[in-house]
């Protein structure tokens, strides 16, 4: 039965090169909005890790802190939730990093080594985790209690902007993952209806020597899943391919990370599940017409 299958399975796809080529690549561009989605969220998801860690909570304390104060506040930081590790910024130390972010205009800050107005500050890292914007605004929240802490920076601004976005994204890419899955379906069934409708005599000779309905309905079934592979494997070459060819021509592109081998996987298990399930209605709905009709 397995040699019967695959040869019709075969043969269909040889004898109808024009219907197998379209329904590849409608299949293809659909699977490749799905597949440059899916690139973009999992680039933004990973920046957004690599961002909230490596941007600290800066704690600014307020002037006057005996180094004492400072050293049971460090210690209280340190055995806080959530905290990674803490550095400690003196205001000498703060100075010298301002001149040397300023290039050729530190000269602006000449003068101020004997009465630095800038205050002690502790970069608080946020350890790893899951949900990291919201533990770092948690974090934030907890520091800016602490005694001895003026004021507060970070789980803000911008960060926090870029989290909106990224919660933002996430719910368009459910949208259109919705669509294209949709799209596929569509695709599929329609597909396999005119394939079904095209071998109709050969389906009836089928019955009429005893096939059951598995026999008839696995050829297309299986053609269905191979249509949706060909579609999602050509988008993805594709997808690969031209971020390869941007990637020479901009540097940054270089970072654009490419989906890993489980997502991948993923894709292509949705895609064989969906356009089995398509293609297995698509065919009962087609049979059971000449049953309705001769009744």
């Amino acid at each position: 039965m397995i040699r019967y299958v695959l040869r019709r399975v075969l043969a269909s796809l040889r004898d109808n090169p024009v219907v197998s080529a379209i329904t590849i690549s409608t299949l293809g561009g659909a699977a490749f909005v799905l597949g440059l989605v899916s690139v973009v969220l999992l680039n933004v998801e990973h920046q957004a890790e690599r961002w909230t860690r490596e941007a600290p909570v800066v704690a600014y304390l307020a002037p006057g802190a005996s180094d004492r104060a400072v050293e049971k506040l460090v210690a209280s930081v340190r055995g806080a939730q959530d905290v990674d590790g803490v550095t400690v910024l003196t205001p000498a130390e703060a100075l010298a990093r301002l001149r040397e972010s300023m290039g050729e205009r530190a000269w602006i800050f000449d003068g101020l080594e004997a009465d630095n107005p800038l205050p002690t500050t502790l970069e608080v890292r946020l350890a790893e985790g899951p949900a990291e914007d919201e533990r770092l605004r948690d974090l934030s929240e907890r520091l800016s209690k602490l005694p001895g802490v003026d004021r507060v920076e970070g789980g803000g601004g911008w960060l926090e902007a870029f989290h909106r976005v990224r919660r933002w994204l996430r719910w368009a890419s459910g949208v259109v993952a919705l669509a294209v899955l949709s799209a596929v379906a569509l695709v599929i069934s329609n597909t396999i209806r005119l394939m079904v409708y095209g071998r109709m005599r050969e389906v009836r000779i089928l019955r009429i020597v005893g096939a059951s309905d598995f026999l008839i309905r696995v050829p297309f079934m299986i053609e269905g899943a191979v249509y949706a592979l060909a579609g999602l494997g050509f988008a993805l070459g594709v997808l690969w391919g031209g971020l390869q060819v941007l990637a020479r021509r901009n540097a940054w592109l270089a970072a654009v990370e490419f989906l890993p081998p489980i997502a991948i996987g993923a894709l292509a298990l949705v895609f064989i599940v969906l356009a089995t399930v398509a293609s297995l209605l698509s065919v009962q709905r087609c049979l059971d017409e000449p049953s309705r009709s001769q009744s």
